[in-house]
């Protein structure tokens, strides 16, 4: 009879980068407090819910603009000068 293989120990990895938020989990995190903050501002669940759900309802603060609308395209062929 052969001998018994002994078991490989495999090696335990941990979660990479747990400190770091996905862009998922920031927009959880804020749709959440902007929902706990209509709540105690007073607005019931339903109205709350409402605004939460309605994309329309966010401040514009609150969205970002793309950074392809931040930064200006630089055209080499457009010149201001046409002497």
């Amino acid at each position: 009879m052969p001998p018994k293989r002994k078991k490989v120990a495999r090696k335990r990895r941990g979660a990479k980068n747990q400190n770091i938020l996905t862009a998922i989990d920031v927009y959880a995190i804020a749709q959440n407090e902007y929902y706990n903050a209509l709540l105690n501002a007073g607005f019931k669940h339903e109205v709350a819910m409402a605004f939460v759900l309605d994309k329309d309802a966010l401040p514009n603060w609150m969205i970002p603009n793309p950074p392809s609308e931040q930064i200006p395209i630089y055209d080499p062929e457009d010149d201001e000068d046409d002497d």
